[in-house]
């Protein structure tokens, strides 16, 4: 059970730090938001928010602004605020999850039709019950590197002017992620039990 406590403190610990790493880079990122030659783009919620941060980091010109508050948890039952529509008509891209998890956003791509739509979650194997699909990819290591390579490969084709910067950010993100993802396994993969509970926020 402590080791397990660790776990979980330890993949907090490093979600923190890379959230607070992060902000730093989307602050620099907004007080670019006076140049004219920028891409702005606007994430569903928090973790696809993370990941983009970490792919543009260092980029002149890229802005990155997260569509909901932190605490929003997921958006099955969302409901989009005339502030979310100002943001997307103001928008280049739109970073979702995708998958289902944003109800609206079928919506967005119906109503924005010069709004270049990522989905995150495009290509990955959903695990599914009675109830239906999980979409809550990002949960896994694994499926969090794959949703970080698909942003960089979409911004690249996007933006070819800083493919190879959105590339070699993806590249060292996924090395963080991998180095997590042992860590985890280091921890874990000796329990008798490996149920976790999580919450959305």
């Amino acid at each position: 059970m402590k080791k397990l406590l660790l776990v979980v403190l330890s993949l907090m610990t490093m979600m923190v730090f890379t959230a607070c790493g992060n902000e730093k880079t989307s602050t620099s990122q907004e007080d670019k938001a006076n140049s004219e030659d920028k891409i702005k783009i606007v994430t569903s919620f928090y973790p696809i928010y993370i990941e983009t941060l970490n792919v543009t980091k260092g980029i002149d010109g890229v802005v990155v602004e997260n569509m909901t508050k932190p605490q929003t948890g997921c958006l099955h039952d969302y409901q989009m605020t005339p502030a979310d529509m100002k943001k997307l008509e103001n928008a280049d891209v739109f970073i979702a999850n995708g998958a289902g998890m944003e109800s609206f956003l079928q919506d967005v791509i119906d109503n924005q039709k010069n709004l270049k739509v990522v989905e995150a979650a495009k290509g990955i194997e959903l695990l599914a019950d009675e109830h239906g699909e999980n979409p809550h990819v990002w949960v896994s290591v694994s499926n969090c590197m794959t949703q970080v390579q698909t942003i960089a490969d979409e911004l690249s084709k996007l933006d070819p002017e800083h493919a190879d910067a959105y590339q070699k950010n993806a590249k060292e993100y996924i090395a963080k992620l991998e180095d997590l993802k042992q860590d985890m396994h280091n921890h874990i993969d000796n329990l008798p039990h490996k149920d976790i509970v999580t919450f959305h926020e």
